[in-house]
């Protein structure tokens, strides 16, 4: 059982994991190179419901949590709920700071530097999440339920369902980008080797 403290070690955890994460998907739309690909399905949600991204990112998030609970629970936890809950409004947040800041971004050296700050930034969160038991999100739960029921790797089945999400994003008036094309052949590669080092870090 859970120690007081322990308890506090593990949500600040995933609040730091939570953020970073809205830090990364901020950098994403600062870049213009176009978004991430669950970024693009919320956008594209956003733009068919008329709703804010931080409202589009909950119905993307509560959807997926409750497939998740039905097929991979067991991989599921605290860190899942808090995710669903919060990114999509820290997001919106992060984007809120920079334009309060004035950031702006010069030429293609600018765009890239978002950008590559952005994907590292959002494979950490995603790593930080599934290797420190913080309970990963619903979409890696699946994923790694779907790797493991198929015996295949994670990083396949997360480029199969990022293309997907782009292709649905896109339909649904998301903002497409050659971003959202390199996002979808790094990350789950990213998220893999960052999840080694954090593993070894948590030893």
């Amino acid at each position: 059982m859970k120690t007081g403290r322990e308890r506090v070690v593990k949500y600040a955890w995933i609040l730091l994991a939570v953020n970073i994460l809205g830090i990364g998907i901020a950098c994403f739309l600062k870049s213009g190179l176009g978004c991430d690909p669950i970024a693009l399905l919320s956008d594209g949600i956003s733009s068919a419901l008329s709703s804010s991204f931080g409202t589009a990112c909950f119905i993307y998030n509560a959807v997926t949590i409750a497939l998740a609970f039905l097929f991979a629970g067991k991989l599921l936890g605290t860190g899942t709920v808090v995710y669903g809950l919060l990114s999509g409004f820290l997001i919106d947040f992060y984007c809120m700071v920079f334009e309060k800041l004035s950031v702006s971004v010069s030429g293609i050296a600018g765009s890239l530097l978002f950008f590559c700050a952005g994907e590292i930034l959002m494979s950490t969160a995603f790593a930080m999440l599934m290797n420190l038991n913080l309970g990963m999100t619903a979409l890696d739960a699946l994923l790694t339920q779907m790797a493991d029921k198929t015996g295949t790797t994670y990083a396949v089945w997360k480029i199969v369902m990022d293309a997907l999400f782009v292709l649905t994003g896109v339909l649904l008036g998301g903002t497409f980008g050659i971003g959202t094309v390199i996002s979808v052949a790094v990350t789950g590669i990213l998220v893999s080797k960052i999840g080694r080092f954090v593993k070894s870090f948590a030893k």
